[in-house]
């Protein structure tokens, strides 16, 4: 395991993460339209190459619902952190869902199994 506070910084915040993490929570939000939890699985198998086991998929589920309630509170707040990047958001989506999934996702990308190779 390898952490450090810069890391652990740059992965939640440099501008190409946080659009890398727009970008699957795009994507996992297209395929999943009407179901957040398999989105968010969706997006799990995608960063770790398999699926979230019981907890994890309600540590996940508890996540998306706190970043959904901020989200829904802060509307200006989504639009902002859904616009980082070079890459236009897509106008389809919901921005707080497209935020609050971000914001998971983005979450997620920190977990060792994402970020080291063993």
């Amino acid at each position: 395991t390898t952490n450090t506070p810069l890391h652990a910084f740059v992965l939640l915040n440099a501008t190409q993460f946080v659009e890398a993490a727009r970008a699957l929570a795009e994507t996992v939000l297209v395929a999943h339209p009407a179901d957040p939890r398999a989105a968010l699985a969706a997006g799990f198998v995608k960063l770790t190459s398999r699926p979230p086991d019981a907890a994890e998929a309600r540590i996940i589920g508890r996540m998306h619902a706190a970043q959904l309630a901020w989200y829904r509170e802060h509307p200006a707040e989504a639009e902002r952190f859904v616009a980082l990047g070079a890459r236009p958001r897509r106008p389809d989506l919901p921005v707080v869902d497209l935020a609050a999934t971000t914001a998971v996702i983005n979450a997620l990308m920190n977990l060792d199994g994402c970020v080291v190779k063993r």
